[in-house]
């Protein structure tokens, strides 16, 4: 299995303000990079994107801690690898936790929270026909 997670890879986004206004101000988030995931996995699932051009710096992909956050950034990798050089396969993953977030921001603010319940029933609605379009799945 392919383990991006374990090279010096910077995680970055073209969206900081958004990063830093649900973590740091209205700690939805305990860090950066748990926003990332959620959104990856937001993004992955509704198969959105940023047009973006990520510059900002999260943090460096092998100094994260928790296992978990690594290996489901592992595993969007290889939904993500479709024969694709690394650096495309790596450039599509920012943009695709980027709309995550951007999409996850538009919920927050339109709602006024995220309703986990919520976000799970429409994920159980959408995955059954979004896991055909996704590879190595």
């Amino acid at each position: 299995m392919v383990t991006v997670s374990h090279e010096p890879w910077m995680i970055q986004t073209a969206i900081p303000h958004i990063y830093e206004d649900l973590v740091d101000v209205k700690k939805l988030f305990h860090t950066q990079y748990n926003l990332f995931v959620a959104g990856l996995v937001y993004g992955l699932l509704l198969d959105i994107r940023s047009d973006g051009k990520p510059h900002a710096d999260i943090v460096r992909i092998n100094s994260i801690s928790s296992d978990t956050v690594k290996n489901i950034i592992d595993m969007a990798y290889l939904m993500l690898d479709n024969g694709r050089n690394d650096r495309d396969i790596k450039a599509q993953l920012l943009r695709v936790a980027d709309g995550g977030v951007t999409a996850l921001n538009s919920i927050y603010y339109k709602t006024g929270d995220l309703d986990v319940k919520r976000l799970v029933a429409e994920a159980e609605r959408v995955w059954p026909t979004r896991i055909g379009q996704l590879h190595n799945v």
